[in-house]
């Protein structure tokens, strides 16, 4: 394999890892979202929200959370 051939399939390894990861942030959302209006679903109807139900809004949001952090740019070094 050539070294274009590597470069290729490099940048093509690349962009399928930032395609499922842009996938994963929309999936993360949409079950935040789903999850809220569950909560104001019970809210409205004086309802507590099921322990479990907390447990899977609080693990979406961290994972949310490690998915925009780890997505920042890192500061340019000052030389």
């Amino acid at each position: 394999m050539s070294e274009y051939q590597i470069k290729l399939e490099a940048i093509k390894e690349y962009q399928d890892a930032l395609h499922y990861k842009m996938m994963n942030e929309d999936l993360c959302n949409s079950l935040l979202g789903l999850l809220g209006q569950l909560s104001r679903h019970y809210e409205k109807n004086g309802m507590e929200l099921p322990e479990e139900v907390s447990r899977i809004m609080e693990k979406a949001s961290e994972a949310l959370d490690s998915l925009v952090d780890s997505s920042k740019l890192a500061p340019p070094a000052i030389a």
